[in-house]
């Protein structure tokens, strides 16, 4: 079964379980869904959804001056979207767009001669790559590459070379980053330019959701970049992968995200496989809620028995699974107190969420404090009190003094941006 036309289904129903809901919680803004139906869409519904936007935010220069998500990397899309469509955006915001988009393309040169080089000293090494997330998907998909804001280089490798690639990037003008959870998978980089680079033996970083990665990497196929062959994931597996990052990682919030799902749910997409994929790595519900809202918010095209059969496959959550949403709500832009109230249509899952918040399972405290030996865990959950009390005092004192209250400390926040 492949994909034939935009045949629109609704998302939301009453049927909606905890999970669902919660999940429902992350998506983006009424506003946020008007700015990108005005770019991804077409004719009369385009200006329809600027004419919206405008509404809600008034002054859409000031909108993005002050937004601290990450929205300012989708300028460049913007700008080119409203030439496409005709669109006025003013001239105070056209002439801002415009310099973000100049902007772009220098950028958009330097990833392109940084990226060169670095798989240029990988292949000489010997190491094989799959290129990731940005750098693949604009392009792929993109209309025109360079209005993607690509922030970072993101490369799968072999586990056993990852020692190896390490070196590699050493060598080639790169600084190792701190060590973050699931460093053993996952290792950060940033080029002496600034630019940042993921090296990754594995695709997701919540170990909750696991893609069955030696079926991903044999779908993975060679594009051209730059006169260049670069392996990438398959269209299936992108999209998977990409509603797999964007379960979880706080980048959901600069919108990006959506825009590349719209591009690829354009393509011709074997969603047999897709179904099998996400089920396989756990994904099933959060890609239902996901391609749900970008197929109701923004028309994109997604056959109506794909997503009745994921509602099917999701609706039986398990305790893996359970964890794994827990653990993007407190990894999201979500306060601690909202992130439990968004389960707020079942006692039984807030109080998994609070269980999770308190005595998070084996397989989380071995992720996320890198604890290899089990016979250490034992002393973690004895320290866990006095952790948990301590973050409550450092909680009061911030609130006392009006300062911003961070992320919960138990939630991996990726430092090396977005893609």
């Amino acid at each position: 079964m492949r994909s034939t036309g935009p045949e629109m289904t609704p998302l939301r129903c009453d049927t909606t379980g905890p999970y669902e809901s919660a999940l429902l919680r992350l998506m983006p803004s009424r506003e946020q869904g008007l700015l990108l139906a005005a770019c991804l869409r077409r004719g009369d519904a385009a200006a329809r959804a600027w004419l919206g936007f405008v509404a809600e935010v008034r002054d859409v220069k000031v909108y993005f001056e002050t937004n601290q998500t990450g929205l300012k990397g989708l300028l460049p899309f913007v700008e080119a979207s409203l030439a496409a469509n005709g669109i006025d955006g003013g001239k105070a915001f056209q002439t801002y767009a415009r310099v973000a988009r100049v902007r772009e393309d220098l950028r958009s040169r330097i990833y392109a001669e940084i990226l060169e080089a670095v798989l240029t000293a990988l292949d000489a090494a010997g190491i094989s790559t799959v290129l990731l997330k940005a750098g693949a998907v604009s392009a792929t998909v993109y209309p025109q590459p360079s209005t993607r804001h690509n922030h970072a280089i993101d490369l799968l490798v072999d586990a056993e070379q990852m020692a190896a690639a390490s070196v590699v990037l050493s060598n080639a003008q790169f600084t190792p980053g701190p060590a973050a959870p699931g460093a053993a998978f996952h290792r950060d980089f940033r080029h002496s330019t600034g630019l940042a680079l993921g090296l990754h033996s594995q695709l997701l970083y919540l170990p909750h959701f696991e893609m069955p990665l030696d079926e991903v990497r044999a779908r993975a196929h060679v594009i051209q970049i730059g006169g260049r062959s670069v392996a990438v994931l398959s269209p299936e597996d992108t999209l998977v992968h990409l509603c797999g990052h964007a379960t979880y990682s706080r980048s959901r919030a600069n919108l990006r995200w959506a825009c590349d799902a719209y591009y690829l749910l354009q393509r011709d997409l074997n969603w047999p496989l897709i179904t099998a994929t996400a089920s396989r790595s756990r994904l099933a519900l959060p890609m239902r809620v996901l391609l749900g809202w970008v197929n109701e918010a923004l028309a994109a095209p997604l056959p109506a028995e794909w997503l009745t059969d994921l509602h099917r496959r999701g609706d039986s959550v398990d305790p893996v699974t359970a964890e794994g949403i827990y653990a993007a709500l407190l990894h999201s832009t979500l306060s601690r107190g909202r992130a439990f109230r968004a389960f707020d249509t079942s006692r039984k899952a807030q109080f998994g969420f609070l269980k999770f918040s308190a005595f998070p399972s084996q397989r989380y405290v071995s992720w996320r404090h890198s604890v290899d030996q089990g016979w250490l865990l034992p002393f973690y959950y004895l320290d866990r009190p006095r952790r948990l009390a301590l973050r409550a005092v450092a909680g009061a004192a911030r609130r006392l003094t009006g300062q911003r209250v961070v992320a919960h400390p138990d939630i991996p926040v990726h430092k090396k941006g977005t893609a």
